[in-house]
């Protein structure tokens, strides 16, 4: 009866440290994959940033604008002397974009979503590149999604596609 007894305590030690090891591992590895997921949305953001300022830098004084040489996520704003040029957004800007701006350098709430700022500074001319971040409404719905942009999403499925091939509709995690 003794030796069952200590078979058996033996036996929940060792489950219980078994048990106390696989707990300890998964949080671990959730942490690490966090780590990652992290690290891979800010190198994401970071070669968006690069893109906005390649943008901006390639623009002179003397350059015209137009929606189609914006590069697709990031809004183009030009101003001078405090006045907006050009916005190359469809939706309507804020009255108060320019002061926002000027107080707001590197990140900025406007119209229900966060943006990265990137500025170029001509003298009289400024340019501002804003980089959609995420979307932040009071209500959501199907059309209205608290959601990190299309660019963040980097947990994307294969696309689901019917019986001739074609593809149907997408699926992303995020």
């Amino acid at each position: 009866m003794n030796k069952n007894k200590f078979k058996n305590r033996y036996l929940a030690y060792i489950f219980g440290l078994l048990l106390i090891v696989t707990i300890t591992w998964e949080w671990i590895d959730t942490i690490r994959d966090d780590k990652a997921l992290f690290r891979k949305i800010e190198r994401v953001l970071h070669d968006k940033e690069r893109v906005a300022d390649e943008f901006l830098n390639s623009l002179d004084s003397s350059s015209t604008y137009s929606v189609e040489a914006v590069p697709r996520d990031i809004i183009f704003v030009a101003t001078r002397n405090s006045q907006i040029l050009f916005w190359s957004n469809s939706n309507p800007c804020s009255d108060n974009l320019v002061r926002l701006l000027n107080s707001n350098r590197e990140f900025l709430l406007l119209n229900n979503s966060y943006y990265d700022i990137r500025h170029r500074d001509l003298g009289e001319l400024d340019y501002y590149a804003l980089i959609c971040v995420k979307s932040n409404y009071d209500e959501q719905n199907v059309y209205l999604k608290n959601d990190f942009s299309d660019y963040l999403v980097l947990c994307a499925a294969p696309p689901y596609r019917d019986y001739s091939s074609s593809t149907v509709f997408f699926s992303s995690a995020g």
